[in-house]
């Protein structure tokens, strides 16, 4: 078997795995604290059960693209108020009851209620009501126009259970996708297997799938080598990408994905309420050499919180230009300098192995100008 890195692909496609039957291995690199995604941002769990155990209306495909999943089709009014969801018929839950429009309100109307728990109601704040207008069509109405109301709607937060199931589906979740879920072994990883009554024939090529934790960089390179795994996820070192990618034993597979690494300024605390500061910690980071020397050119600068499949998405990266003169004039004009050095600790948040290098090359980019990050 070839086995396969994943640089940054979105979720984990069966896409990779063309022979039919067996067993396929990935590596994790976190696990979850619970399964649900709509109970928890860990990442991990939309790349284990994203459009494998957990569908929503729309997904995206591989370029990032909004398609249909257990929405055939859909309509918007001219006025972008009212869409109306045409739901797949005959579609059944792996506990073998059936997937209607009633599971369509009931995931919706708890998800915009912000005494749910739901980790994200402010990507459905812009819902009025959820209708059934019979048991195969859902209206939503909308408050105000929402360019993101689809985009939201095919985050792995918009996944669809059965109506009422909240508390079983954080560690034993069932969904309409083409496996389901087995076992959750603690500390050890996620297993699936196909689910014999999945809605597209010939779907899954796979008999199971076996997500295995491996929080270590190192680790997840010497099993894939060994062949105890077959394919890392997301988090693949830049340089063990090129050096794998070189060996005809594997193949680096890279394409769109929703994720952004962002360093975040709390701007409503000193130092960083100062506009001043903010703007000179933008001039003084040079984004393409991070992309470029850390990253080894996997990336894109964008100079925004929001990826560029995201509709709202617009090209900053040149809004701020690297220009560490510029930074220091502007951290002198907000009392800062050789005496009095801007001081801040620089806190990452992911486990991925390329996070703590970037931190550190920004680090070494803000000495420049004379912080001490």
């Amino acid at each position: 078997m070839k086995r396969t890195l994943a640089m940054l692909a979105l979720g984990f496609s069966l896409a990779l795995a063309q022979t039919r039957g067996g067993e396929l291995r990935v590596a994790v690199l976190a696990e979850p604290p619970v399964l649900d995604p709509s109970a928890s941002t860990s990442q991990e769990i939309a790349r284990m059960l994203y459009d494998n155990v957990l569908q929503g209306l729309v997904k995206f495909n591989e370029k990032g693209e909004i398609v249909p999943a257990l929405a055939e089709r859909w309509q918007g009014s001219p006025s972008s108020l009212t869409w109306t969801f045409y739901l797949r018929k005959g579609v059944r839950f792996h506990d073998g009851s059936p997937f209607t429009a009633e599971d369509v309100v009931y995931k919706f109307n708890r998800a915009r209620d912000p005494r749910s728990g739901h980790t994200h109601p402010e990507y459905y704040q812009d819902i009025q009501s959820v209708e059934t207008k019979d048991p195969y069509t859902v209206v939503f109405r909308l408050r105000q126009p929402n360019q993101d109301f689809l985009f939201n709607l095919a985050r792995p937060d918009s996944v669809i259970g059965p109506k009422g199931r909240v508390e079983a589906q954080r560690t034993n979740p069932i969904g309409t996708g083409p496996l389901r879920f087995v076992a959750w072994e603690r500390g050890v990883g996620v297993r699936l297997e196909r689910f014999e009554g999945y809605y597209e024939p010939g779907l899954p090529y796979l008999d199971r799938v076996f997500f295995r934790f491996l929080p270590d960089a190192n680790a997840q390179i010497a099993a894939l080598r060994a062949g105890d795994i077959h394919v890392i996820g997301l988090g693949v070192s830049p340089e063990n990408a090129l050096v794998l990618g070189r060996d005809p034993a594997f193949k680096v597979v890279t394409g769109f994905t929703t994720t952004e690494i962002t360093a975040g300024m709390n701007n409503s605390r000193p130092p960083f309420n100062d506009p001043r500061v903010r703007r000179a910690i933008q001039h003084a980071v040079d984004k393409k050499a991070l992309v470029e020397g850390v990253m080894l050119g996997y990336g894109t600068p964008i100079g925004s919180h929001r990826s560029p499949g995201e509709s709202c998405y617009e090209d900053l990266s040149g809004y701020y230009p690297y220009d560490p003169a510029r930074a220091r004039a502007l951290l002198q004009e907000a009392g800062y300098g050789p005496g009095n050095p801007l001081r801040f600790t620089f806190t990452l948040a992911a486990p991925y192995p390329y996070e703590r290098r970037l931190g550190e090359a920004i680090a070494a980019q803000l000495a420049q100008i004379g912080v001490q990050a």
